[in-house]
């Protein structure tokens, strides 16, 4: 197997697993009500204004962390359900 089919396989494969763990946000996010969703924004906003310059500095936007921390919840909250 030369270097092209390898690259190929390896991005096949992470392909398949950011859609299993879209899918996963998809079933967490759903199981979740209103207010644990507002609970949920609360805790990062709070984590957002707590976190030292330095590291808020490194990220590029607010809107970036706050999606990948839903993200990473309603994945964890999914694996729970199962």
């Amino acid at each position: 197997m030369n270097w092209k089919e390898q690259r190929e396989l390896r991005q096949s494969q992470m392909k398949a697993l950011e859609d299993e763990r879209k899918d996963l946000a998809k079933i967490g996010w759903k199981s979740m009500g209103k207010i644990e969703r507002d609970q949920l924004y609360k805790k990062i906003n709070f984590d957002w204004d707590n976190m030292h310059k330095f590291i808020r500095d490194r990220i590029p936007s607010k809107e970036g962390y706050v999606a990948l921390e839903i993200e990473n919840y309603c994945v964890e909250k999914a694996r729970k359900l199962k």
